[in-house]
């Protein structure tokens, strides 16, 4: 979690939030929070005794206990205790060289992944899902694509809408209500902060029906030899998004699906996993 510019309370209170949400999904029974299963196998941490995180033997997800994060109360969460960092940060308060600079270090700027996992801008309407104040959906806009956002935090939507001036929506089904049917479906980073995870996903898709998904989440497959699990799985991340995840999902719905580990990222050397899904919807042709 980035506290930089964040106020002693609110870092205090989204510290606070955090152990009244992990005791409250033990509380629940240690269920995982997107299918709901109470099977799950524990995760050991290498170099750690004690460890909190999961896998799931119903979809796979690997996860830690939440018991808060849901609904009104996750739009909440977003909107005034997570650091959206709007007055203070650099690339959103800085000049638009700046932003550019410090979205290509950090890994938003993911123009070139879309051209060659879908296609170039004639290919069709995008949708970025989780988009923040608008990273992607400014970049993605810059490089001639016809594009959209989807932003659960007030603070955020606002800011990218009055200061950028992208059209980015509240929820999918508000998108869908102006009419948008957007052929690509992106998220970057986004998904592994949505405890019901896979609910979200079948609304996304029966809302806005894209034809093709692509999914960009840390890769924390590697747990068994990486000790460095804090940053993928903890306070900010209830879940650690999986391929074998990707696979039972697509199988329920019949769709195809690939995931594979893509490069590290700039700014934490951490790695990702990529994951491209065709629905086989039409998708708008824009």
């Amino acid at each position: 979690m980035n506290t930089e510019g964040s106020s002693p309370r609110k870092i205090w209170l989204s510290r606070a939030f955090y152990a009244a949400d992990l005791v409250a999904g033990f509380v629940k029974g240690r269920r995982c929070p997107s299918c709901l299963s109470s099977a799950a196998r524990w995760l050991p941490t290498p170099g750690r005794r004690l460890s909190y995180f999961f896998q799931c033997d119903g979809c796979g997800l690997f996860f830690r206990p939440t018991g808060l994060l849901n609904g009104p109360v996750s739009e909440f969460y977003y909107s005034h205790l997570y650091d959206a960092g709007i007055a203070t940060n650099p690339i959103a308060a800085g000049s638009a060289e700046l932003r550019d600079r410090l979205m290509a270090e950090e890994g938003k700027n993911r123009n070139e992944l879309v051209r060659a996992l879908f296609g170039p801008p004639e290919a069709g309407e995008v949708g970025v899902f989780g988009c923040s104040w608008g990273y992607e959906v400014n970049a993605l806009k810059q490089a001639g694509y016809t594009v959209f956002g989807m932003e659960l935090s007030n603070e955020r939507r606002s800011w990218g809408r009055a200061r950028l001036g992208l059209p980015i929506y509240e929820s999918t089904a508000a998108a869908a209500a102006d009419g948008r049917a957007p052929a690509l479906v992106l998220s970057s980073h986004v998904l592994e902060h949505i405890p019901r995870l896979e609910p979200v996903l079948d609304e996304l898709q029966a809302n806005l029906r894209p034809r093709r998904h692509i999914h960009i989440t840390p890769y924390v497959e590697d747990f068994r030899t990486n000790g460095d699990r804090s940053p993928h799985i903890g306070r900010e991340h209830p879940l650690g998004v999986t391929s074998e995840f990707w696979h039972r999902w697509c199988a329920k719905k019949g769709f195809t699906v690939r995931s594979e580990q893509g490069g590290s990222l700039p700014a934490t050397g951490s790695f990702e996993l990529i994951t491209t899904i065709d629905t086989g919807s039409t998708g708008a042709i824009v």
